[in-house]
């Protein structure tokens, strides 16, 4: 199941429901359809066999006995032929003994089955299952009445208890040669369905995700159009969101990136400079030295000549010193910015971080190995443009931090 496509596994779990189904509602209409065919073919019977008794008491009415009466078999014969449900018909007196049979060869047998004269000799319609030579038979058993009210016979109508299974059988295999040519149908358009509502817009999703995937950051221009208002619809759009949140936190890297290198070249020439103004000082400390040893030299010839000097020397001291508070205002300000950048440089990553949790945890299951892949590369690109920022924090800190040396 789990290498099979969302519409296989849709189809084979709609097949199996509808199939449990037609299953469950074939065996209730096979068990409802015997129970009310065989109440059916009971009142038939029981219906049969009260026509013979009513033709039975018509003779009897004429004051003949029912021992004296001549062809009534054919009656009997007329019911097992018209009715080809029935199997026998016939009537037995109180002893048991055959009068009318359809089958002439059973004219005059006795019935030895004690519960069988007992139903016979009832006063009341008896319905019961009968066992003859292996075959089980619905016998329906209405007693016949003489003139005075007394219990002089009994009608016998039976059918066969397998008939029922048969036609319980012929209904199975109709109604499962019905429910599987539904089944198929449904199947059809249940395919049909998901390939235009579900499979389509997917493999949409997915074409788009993948180039998005190749393309890289150009890419993000990309979007999935998928207008339906479902899950898939909404999936899409939260895709072209997730798309357009990371195309403009993009650009808005790229212009930290550009203003932050603008920064960097301009720190780099203020660095420059500063090393110049230190090698400019160390000259002109080294041209003073070299003006005190000749002053020296010289002082007892050129004290007047000294004092100047000493003046220029103070003055260009006071130069240096404006010029070093010009620098280490400079700095300050570097540190400040370095440190505003920082900050400001973290709010993206924060988002793109958080995003691209959101993503590993909503849509992680949905992504595949690939996918999974790209987004925990771009974390860990953040992660490591987060350690960057950090290790510029700790830079412009070097001077307001500073920790003692120590031997590595």
């Amino acid at each position: 199941m789990m290498g099979l496509s969302v519409r296989v596994k849709v189809v084979l779990i709609a097949v199996v429901i509808l199939f449990l189904a037609i299953a469950a509602t074939s065996l209730t209409s096979s068990y409802v359809f015997t129970r009310e065919y065989s109440r059916a073919l009971q009142s038939e019977a029981l219906v049969i066999g009260q026509t013979l008794r009513l033709q039975l008491d018509k003779l009897l009415k004429l004051g003949i006995r029912i021992e004296d009466l001549v062809g009534f078999e054919k009656q009997c014969q007329d019911v097992v032929s018209e009715y080809e449900e029935i199997s026998y018909a016939m009537v037995v007196d109180d002893e048991g003994k055959i009068l009318f049979h359809n089958d002439p060869t059973q004219h005059g047998k006795m019935l030895t089955d004690a519960a069988m004269l007992e139903a016979v000799q009832s006063a009341q319609d008896v319905i019961q299952v009968y066992t003859e030579q292996g075959h089980e038979y619905y016998d329906i058993i209405i007693p016949v009445f003489g003139d005075h009210g007394e219990h002089i016979a009994a009608v016998r109508i039976g059918f066969p208890v397998a008939l029922i299974a048969q036609k319980t059988r012929r209904l199975l295999v109709y109604s499962f040669g019905v429910a599987f040519v539904s089944l198929a149908l449904a199947t059809i358009l249940l395919v049909v369905a998901l390939s235009a509502w579900v499979n389509k817009p997917l493999k949409e999703l997915l074409t788009v995700i993948r180039e998005v995937r190749a393309e890289g950051t150009a890419g993000l221009t990309r979007r999935v159009s998928i207008s339906s208002k479902d899950e898939i619809g909404q999936l899409a759009s939260a895709f072209n969101q997730m798309i357009g949140e990371l195309e403009r936190s993009q650009e808005q890297i790229r212009g930290y990136t550009l203003e932050l290198e603008a920064k960097n070249e301009q720190l780099q020439r203020d660095i420059l400079a500063r090393q110049r103004a230190e090698e400019a000082l160390r000259q002109a400390r080294d041209q003073l030295e070299e003006r005190v040893k000749e002053r020296t030299a010289q002082l007892s010839e050129a004290n007047a000549r000294l004092r100047q000097e000493v003046a220029e020397r103070e003055r260009a001291e006071a130069e240096l010193r404006e010029y070093a508070i010009k620098l280490e205002r400079s700095n300050r300000e570097l540190e400040s910015f370095a440190y505003i950048a920082s900050h400001d440089l973290k709010e993206p990553l924060r988002k793109i971080q958080a995003f691209g949790d959101r993503l590993v945890a909503r849509y992680g299951e949905v992504l595949d190995e690939r996918g999974r892949d790209y987004l925990a590369r771009m974390q860990s690109a953040a992660a490591r443009m987060q350690a960057l920022i950090d290790g510029l924090l700790v830079y412009s800190r070097v001077t307001t931090k500073a920790q003692p040396f120590v031997a590595v």
